[in-house]
């Protein structure tokens, strides 16, 4: 009887020690894989509602142009954003500006952004520009589109 209490407590001895193998590797792993989750996450979390909101400004510039036979641009009274008479459809937590003419880029927008060097608004063309800091870090994310419905990550904030 000896003997075999003697195996049973070996045994148990041996499958702690098998847990605690699979409980270290699976947090070696989480460790890992956690962080580069949460930026992909955080990327396309909040990417989506620029993405939308640019090809929405696309429509709206692409109505007035019909309407008008040129693109709304900055004048001294009114931004082109009222002018096209447009609303972010989608709001998210992460507060992203919408400029459509490097005439109504601030001179001074904070971190590591440079102000763009964009072809302004001009009859036939124009470049609508989405800034914002995703992780409130220094680099902020610049998203454009253009006339030919080219969207770009300009500057990407969440490095991957």
């Amino acid at each position: 009887m000896a003997i075999f209490l003697k195996n049973k407590d070996v045994t148990c001895r041996r499958r702690l020690v098998e847990w605690g193998i699979v409980f270290l590797f699976l947090s070696v792993i989480s460790a890992i894989a956690i962080p580069d989750y949460l930026r992909f996450r955080n990327k396309s979390y909040c990417n989506s509602p620029v993405k939308a909101n640019l090809v929405s400004l696309f429509n709206a510039q692409m109505k007035y142009h019909l309407d008008r036979g040129e693109y709304a641009s900055h004048t001294h009274d009114k931004n082109c954003l009222e002018l096209l008479e447009w609303e972010p459809r989608c709001k998210s937590e992460i507060m992203f500006s919408y400029y459509c003419d490097t005439a109504e880029w601030p001179n001074e927008k904070g971190g590591s952004c440079p102000n763009p060097r964009f072809i302004p608004v001009t009859k036939d063309s124009f470049t609508i520009i989405a800034v914002g800091n995703i992780d409130s870090d220094e680099t902020i994310d610049v998203w454009t589109i253009n006339d030919a419905k080219e969207l770009k990550n300009i500057v990407n904030d969440v490095v991957e």
